[in-house]
């Protein structure tokens, strides 16, 4: 299993639905990246959708499908990088 921690487009690309297109570039390239890298291939992509802020749609786009809702809560990038 892979995790996409961060996803972050930054405000001054210019393109029609570019999130949607990267997701589902990584969704097929990742695998065989892993595959050349590791020697074996992920069967499962994971992500986290802070759901009061973000409401997922560019991931539906992509063809990810949604498994449920965790309570998990991650640390704040300030924690992690001190």
């Amino acid at each position: 299993m892979v995790n996409n921690g961060y996803f972050l487009i930054l405000p001054w690309i210019q393109s029609w639905g570019p999130a949607s297109k990267i997701l589902s570039l990584i969704q097929r390239q990742l695998p065989n990246d892993w595959l050349a890298r590791y020697g074996y291939r992920p069967v499962l992509m994971e992500t986290f959708v802070e759901t009061p802020r973000h409401c997922s749609t560019c991931y539906q786009a992509a063809n990810w499908i949604k498994v449920g809702q965790t309570a998990v809560r991650t640390r704040k990038m300030s924690e992690i990088a001190s």
